[in-house]
């Protein structure tokens, strides 16, 4: 039997600290955008990278923004969070070091660091946060799935 409903506030927390990659959702000039991106997140912020683009400048024009994670196992057991915020670009040095670092450590077993940041050097991506408004978290879990016998 299948069982829907909402994620508390510790398993939201759960959700974004435990997950690598997130799809971060930008409207602007008329479109949505959805890109999948590696994230960190430190209890208040999710940080990211990027180069400049045209992401980049979505965001810099309309700085609102919908950040949404998951973990699947099946169509049936799922976990995930959706949290909508304010982009903010990092130039700080000190800012920055502090969201790159976050990112390393995103997940119980940090996977191998994107070498995005290294492709033309550290001081060429754009560094930002989300600062979160709201955010929500949904789940199923199916307990028992019967399938009828294929003969």
């Amino acid at each position: 039997m299948a069982m829907i409903g909402e994620l508390s506030v510790a398993e939201i927390e759960q959700v974004l600290r435990t997950a690598l990659i997130g799809r971060l959702g930008i409207y602007a000039e008329g479109r949505v955008f959805i890109v999948p991106v590696a994230y960190g997140y430190d209890g208040t912020y999710v940080y990211l990278h990027s180069h400049e683009g045209l992401k980049v400048r979505l965001m810099r024009t309309h700085p609102e923004v919908c950040f949404e994670v998951e973990e699947i196992d099946s169509p049936a057991h799922w976990r995930s969070v959706v949290a909508h915020g304010t982009f903010e670009e990092l130039t700080n040095e000190s800012e920055r070091d502090t969201a790159l670092a976050a990112i390393g450590r995103q997940g119980e077993r940090p996977a191998a660091p994107s070498m995005a940041p290294d492709v033309d050097g550290p001081t060429q991506i754009v560094v930002y946060r989300i600062r979160g408004t709201d955010r929500t978290g949904r789940y199923e879990r199916d307990q028992v799935v019967m399938h009828p016998t294929i003969r």
